[in-house]
């Protein structure tokens, strides 16, 4: 994937293009973020960022100045900017540094998609007219497999690019391997770098006894190696096997594979990916450090399939965070359950994995580690098994669906104190021009009902009388300080009607602005 590096000095704005732009679907990969020009120059020696997104007006070095010291350098690289409409003047400077698009603020996520798809069109034409190094062969491999598992590329083109790139399939089947690097949410920069370049060595080291027909990785940093389906006494199994004890053995650190069903020809190669995917997911229940098979029985269990087995209203509880109503929820799902399978402990041991899986991608799509709900020394699935009774099971349930809520609600919580406290020193900045809800929430990329409602629980107040109070207190001080007149304090304050101003200024301090300015 293409590498890209954004440029603001604020991080609330650096935050709000994480989450509102699809980076991995539009084959990117967000390397590194930076808060001036001085910091985006030192990303760019480290990351080699193939795209930048930047602010113009920043401390230090502004955005402008960052483009003219990469244009000057000749460093290759595209660049889009960010800017308000009073910048345009810095823009129009910019333009002249091959500056690839610019988006106006408040940015529009669908403006800003376009600009980089069209990027990555244009990176793939100029490789693919002028490819002259490995390293740009490996870039145009990575981002065609990836848009094949994405459904984001014909057969025909896609045909055409492998056909270009030298590989060729002989429509013969393969297993799909899905090898994820352990913990790798919490690595950053180098390291990462390193685990991702020494993982692919090995595989390529110890893959003379297997048919590897090709290796890339996607837009997870998983590595997804296919291997040909020829039954040999060197299998698929002690493949997998092999790679995980090298990497653990001589790079020190553990990776689990998931590998997925025989797929019959490339085109169907995006479904054992997606079965690879999923079977890296019961990774909380096998623990680290393992090989997990898509068609292993829990999977495909057809006792869950015709009981109808559905978990729709307890994900919308865990949304909801409603402790109790997914307590009965759960309660009512193992109650129909055992009602048809009452001896059968095993398919109700298989329907506990399966909902702990619905539990655990919350978990995870809240941005927490799943391993903080389950800390056990010994891995999950062992747990269940060593399990004789359905009341243990009940009891575990119980038990990891309570953490799971309490976990994020408390993250939860935590973003919501983050996003209020840099709401609160972007009000104190900036009380003195016209604030509103609407306007703030452009600025933060939300919506303004929510902040209002945010607001209103954490501060005891609406936004309204807490930006009245803040002017007000402010204006008392300009007052009793200055020599300002009233209506000067009022347009200071950002009162423009200098009737309201003395109005609310009675209103919360109980004395008229003129009877507080001659004490």
């Amino acid at each position: 994937m293409y590498k890209v590096l954004i440029v603001d000095d604020e991080e609330v704005i650096r935050q709000g293009l994480r989450i509102l732009i699809d980076w991995e679907g539009i084959g990117l990969n967000l390397v590194a973020e930076a808060s001036n020009g001085l910091e985006a120059l030192e990303c760019i020696e480290k990351y080699k960022p193939h795209i930048l997104v930047t602010d113009v007006k920043m401390p230090g070095m502004n955005g402008i100045e960052l483009i003219k010291t990469l244009h000057e350098k000749k460093v290759n690289i595209k660049k889009v900017i960010i800017s308000g409409y009073n910048d345009f003047e810095f823009v129009k400077d910019a333009l002249k540094y091959s500056v690839s698009d610019y988006i106006l603020k408040p940015i529009n996520e669908d403006d800003l998609s376009a600009t980089l798809t069209e990027i990555v069109k244009d990176i793939d034409n100029k490789i693919l007219s002028n490819i002259n190094n490995i390293d740009s062969l490996e870039l145009i491999k990575t981002n065609t497999f990836n848009k094949l598992i994405n459904s984001s590329i014909s057969k025909v083109d896609f045909i055409e690019k492998i056909t270009f790139l030298g590989i060729d399939f002989n429509e013969d089947p393969f297993n799909t391997l899905v090898i994820e690097i352990d913990g790798i949410r919490k690595l950053l920069g180098e390291e990462l770098e390193f685990r991702r370049f020494t993982l692919n060595n090995v595989c390529e080291d110890i893959s003379n006894k297997v048919q590897v027909l090709t290796s890339f990785y996607d837009r997870s940093n998983r590595l997804v190696v296919l291997v040909r389906d020829i039954d040999n006494e060197y299998n698929i199994d002690l493949f997998a096997k092999r790679i995980k004890e090298c990497v653990k053995e001589y790079l020190e650190f553990s990776v689990t594979v998931g590998i997925g069903g025989i797929a019959k020809n490339i085109m169907e190669l995006k479904k054992s990916y997606e079965q690879g995917v999923d079977a890296l997911r019961y990774k909380f229940t096998h623990g680290v450090d393992s090989i997990i098979h898509y068609d292993n029985e829990y999977f495909v269990s057809e006792v869950l399939k015709q009981h109808n087995f559905k978990t729709e209203n307890l994900e919308k509880y865990l949304k909801f965070l409603d402790k109790d109503k997914a307590e009965v929820e759960l309660e009512n799902i193992f109650r129909q359950l055992i009602s048809v399978h009452s001896r059968d402990l095993k398919t109700l041991k298989d329907a506990a994995i399966r909902i702990i899986m619905v539990i655990m991608t919350q978990v995870n799509e809240c941005g927490e580690d799943c391993g903080n709900i389950i800390s056990a020394d010994r891995a999950l699935i062992d747990v269940i098994a060593d399990i004789e009774t359905f009341e243990e099971l009940k009891i575990l349930m119980a038990t990891i669906l309570n953490r799971s809520i309490e976990l994020m609600a408390h993250v939860k919580e935590r973003k919501i104190n983050h996003i209020l406290c840099n709401i609160n020193e972007y009000i104190k900045d900036n009380f003195k021009s016209d604030l509103t809800l609407k306007s703030i929430s452009e600025h933060f990329y939300m919506n303004p009902a929510y902040i209002g409602r945010i607001f209103k629980e954490k501060k005891g107040e609406s936004f309204s009388i807490y930006l009245n109070k803040l002017r007000i207190e402010a204006a008392r001080k300009m007052l009793l300080s200055t020599d300002l007149m009233i209506y000067e304090v009022s347009l200071k304050c950002g009162y423009r009607d200098i009737n309201y101003f003395r109005s609310m200024f009675k209103k919360i301090t109980g004395i008229n602005p003129g009877d507080l300015k001659r004490k």
